[in-house]
């Protein structure tokens, strides 16, 4: 159930990558690839880390102030980080990239904690 959630919010990210690619294309293509990587590893990321949190019910895990604090600190520092390098030049992006390992191993751990704890009703 969870794979089938994280699908949705993969084949819903389909319309912002489109817009981004669209946007990049017309007014700087030489950004394209930065804002790509961006937009691919901070999503996939974010994604993972609510997840792992919260399962299929993140609107009503995330209202827990324990949850919602980590999900925060788990998020702010990487984007605060991002615009803090992103003064430097766009090609810091490729940093982002550490994200993937730590990315999939937390949606492992949230599928396997989460898939123990479904309750399957048909």
């Amino acid at each position: 159930m969870i794979k089938s959630k994280l699908n949705s919010y993969l084949i819903l990210n389909l319309v912002p990558l489109v817009v981004l690619t669209l946007l990049a294309l017309r007014k700087d293509p030489s950004s394209l690839i930065p804002s790509l990587l961006l937009f691919l590893t901070i999503s996939l990321y974010m994604v993972s880390v609510l997840i792992y949190l919260t399962g299929l019910s993140p609107s009503i895990y995330l209202y827990n102030g324990k949850t919602f604090a980590f999900y925060t600190f788990s998020v702010m520092p990487l984007l605060l980080l991002n615009i803090v390098l992103s003064m430097f030049g766009p090609y810091y992006a490729f940093v982002d990239l550490l994200l993937l390992p730590v990315a999939l191993y937390l949606l492992l751990k949230g599928f396997t904690k989460w898939d123990r704890n479904e309750s399957r009703c048909f």
